[in-house]
This record gives structure tokens, C-alpha cells and sequence, in this order.
């Protein structure tokens, strides 16, 4: 579970009350004018250089700022495929019922969480917190209650049956007439690759309707706001394009949905649910050696072999058994495969290897990571052994 914290505090306000978190006094204070835009998306992007080494950065993949240096600032077709996160900046407040739900004492429909209906206010949070033998009366059905049970067969908290239209209550263990927990709305915004929806993180995704366009000194540029934050729940999908999707309840206090001007340009404008102004692209899955180098010649005969990935594989034996050794030419297998960590791909020499012997590892385009995105193209490693 986690603990609340300020943005929790904030997202709450925002949630039951529309209210901004923002310095009106700022020049760069929000533009509720118009369907909501976004302003500008941060993520992760890998840069490899001439000499193979990669370097990774956060930077603007969409959208500009007056404080951005010039290379922070561009399309992205190299986003890292492992622990990137988007942060998605609005120009304007959305309405937070729609893409965080509050934390319930029991399962009330699915799951344990439920949506805070529109129109809710702080104080309904606080009667749908009360103690459980005082919820029939303080927390009931009448549509701005919070954490009712919707199950036909009624809902489980602890070990006491809730009837269907009852409430469960809003999990409060400290007492303070608050919701404990927050999480982010299944399907509310995504990202999407293709034709692969990537999961998300929901505990690690959130609506923060604090900030501006102000970069503080704590944060800096990831601390831009209002922003909706992605983390997706594992790797994206290597070497292809993806766009973000909003659910056509994610809107303004007005009902506009969201959308994407050219550039993050907000004095251009958007028409309400276009997205196709924003698109990035990840890096293409990779491996190379590590314990030896391509063409490399002394090689031990004994020693194990490790390869690096860039993102996680597809290891079921069918995708590992793709990977072709040859020795001297012909078809070798006397050896075993592997995965000491998520990343690495070890083989290991079962009778040892020939001595002054080309050896080559040959791994085909259709060798792919957990979405079955293979690589861009074979590639062949080569070395030869010692004597």
C-alpha cells in the first residue's frame, strides 16, 4: 500500500474539486481556453556513439522549452525500451475522476478500488471513510457515495458480507477521514505500439495537477505541470512507433478531450481527441558480446560466453533455439544456454571448444524480445579460440 503523499493531497483536491495547484501569478500559468493539450511529453531516449558506448537522457520528445538546451529537444526514434517512463504535460487541468480512482477496505466491483463519481466533493470522501458500523448511514448510495459494493453477490470486506448498493468504505487506516491510496484508471491513457497495447504500471502511473511551465530547482523539467506520468509495467516493445491514447472521458472541466497540437504549439490548437501530432519510435532490440570482441582470437576454450541485451527476451525454447553456432563452418551444439540475468545470455561450452577454431553466433531477424519484436536484421558474431 502505499502512504499518501503530497501529490496525493493535490490529486485528491483536483479530483473532488476541480481546483487548480498552480501560481496564478505565473506568466506561465495554465490556458483552460479550448479542448485540453498536451504540451509537451519527457521520456528516455539511448544514443549509441561511433565507439558502440550508450548514453541515455531524459528529453523533450514532444513539445519545446525557452530553458531546453537544443540537443533536449527533438522527435525521438531511440526511446529506451527498459525504465522509461512518459510525462505527458497539459496545458490546462483535466478532470482527475477520470484517470485516478480511490482505494476501497474490500473488492466493490473487480477490484478494490472505485471511481469517485462527478460531483463528488471532500466531505462525501470523508462520510464513505467513517467506521464500518456507521458507513449504511453516513456513506449512502446517492450518487456521489464512494466505494459501494456493485457485486450481485455482495462484497467481502474482512470476513463480513456486503449486499450489492452498500458500502464497502474508503480504506482510511490512519483515521483521518481521507483516502489512503490512489491508483491510475485502467485504460484512462496508454500507450500504444502498433497493434500492442503496453501494459502500465497503475501504482506507478499518476495524474499530478500541480506545477506550470516554471522549471524549478528541484525536479527540473520533470517537475512541469499539470502531467500525466506513464510507467509502463515492464519494457516497451522494440524498433516501432507508438502514439498515446486518451479514453474519451479523460476531458476538461468544459467535456473537451484531449488532444495534441503540432509541436506541443498551443496558440495552433487541436480538434478534441486527435493524438496524431505525437508519435516516437523505440530503439531496435540488440545483443553483442561481452566477454569477447567480434572477430576477436585467443579466445578461451572453456570459459562461458555472455551476450547483452537491450530489453528483455522471449525466453521460451523455441526463440532461444534460434540462435545458430557453427565451428569450423559446421554446425555446433554442444552447448548450453543461459539467462544468469534478465539481460545477459550465457553459454556455456559443454565438452570445451577446438582449439584455433573459428566459431561464429548467428542470430537471426526473427530472434525477438517479449512482444516478438525481432531484430532489425541477422547479425553474426566471430572469434577464434587459443591454442
Amino acid at each position: 500500500m502505499k502512504t499518501v503523499t503530497s501529490r496525493f493531497v493535490c490529486a485528491a483536491i483536483a479530483i473532488l474539486a476541480s481546483a487548480a495547484c498552480t501560481d496564478t501569478d505565473s506568466t506561465t500559468n495554465l490556458n483552460p481556453e479550448g479542448p485540453p493539450m498536451v504540451r509537451q511529453v519527457r521520456l528516455k531516449e539511448n544514443v549509441t556513439d561511433a565507439n558502440g558506448n550508450t548514453r541515455g537522457s531524459r528529453v523533450f520528445a514532444f513539445g519545446v522549452h525557452e530553458l531546453a538546451k537544443a540537443n533536449e529537444v527533438h522527435p525521438v526514434t531511440t526511446a529506451a525500451s527498459v525504465g522509461n517512463s512518459l510525462r505527458v504535460i497539459m496545458d490546462e487541468l483535466l478532470i482527475g475522476n477520470s484517470l485516478e480512482e480511490i482505494a476501497c477496505r474490500g473488492v466493490v466491483d473487480d477490484d478494490a478500488y472505485s471511481r469517485v463519481p462527478l460531483g463528488a466533493t471532500p466531505d462525501d470522501v470523508s462520510r464513505c471513510a467513517a467506521a464500518d458500523d456507521v458507513l449504511p448511514r453516513t456513506c449512502p448510495d446517492d450518487g456521489r457515495a464512494i466505494c459501494i459494493c456493485r457485486n450481485p453477490a455482495g462484497c467481502l470486506r474482512d470476513t463480513v458480507t456486503i449486499a450489492e448498493g452498500q458500502p464497502v468504505g474508503i480504506l482510511d487506516i490512519n483515521q483521518d477521514g481521507g483516502a489512503d491510496d490512489t491508483r491510475f484508471i485502467a485504460g484512462s491513457v496508454g500507450i500504444q505500439c502498433g497493434a500492442i497495447s503496453v501494459p502500465l504500471d497503475l501504482d506507478m502511473s499518476y495524474w499530478n495537477p500541480s506545477g506550470d511551465q516554471n522549471k524549478p530547482a528541484m525536479g527540473g523539467f520533470d517537475a512541469l505541470g499539470p502531467a500525466i506520468v506513464l510507467t509502463p509495467n515492464g519494457p516497451l516493445p522494440t524498433n516501432i512507433a507508438c502514439n498515446l491514447t486518451f479514453a474519451s472521458d479523460v476531458t476538461d472541466k468544459s467535456g473537451n478531450q484531449v488532444c495534441a497540437p503540432p509541436n506541443g504549439d498551443i496558440t495552433i490548437g487541436c480538434t478534441p481527441g486527435d493524438m496524431s501530432q505525437f508519435t516516437f519510435s523505440v530503439e531496435p532490440l540488440t545483443v553483442f558480446p561481452v566477454t569477447f570482441s567480434n572477430n576477436d582470437v585467443g579466445v578461451s576454450r572453456t570459459d562461458p560466453a555472455l551476450m547483452a541485451l537491450n530489453t528483455l527476451i522471449d525466453t521460451a525454447p523455441a526463440n532461444l533455439g534460434r540462435i545458430a553456432i557453427t565451428e569450423g563452418g559446421a554446425a555446433f551444439t554442444d552447448f548450453t544456454l543461459a539467462l544468469p540475468q534478465p539481460n545477459v545470455l550465457r553459454f556455456t561450452w559443454t565438452n570445451g571448444l577446438q582449439p584455433t577454431t573459428e566459431y561464429k553466433i548467428t542470430f537471426p531477424a526473427t530472434f525477438s524480445d517479449t512482444y516478438q519484436q525481432g531484430l532489425p536484421a541477422a547479425v553474426t558474431y566471430t572469434f577464434t579460440t587459443g591454442s
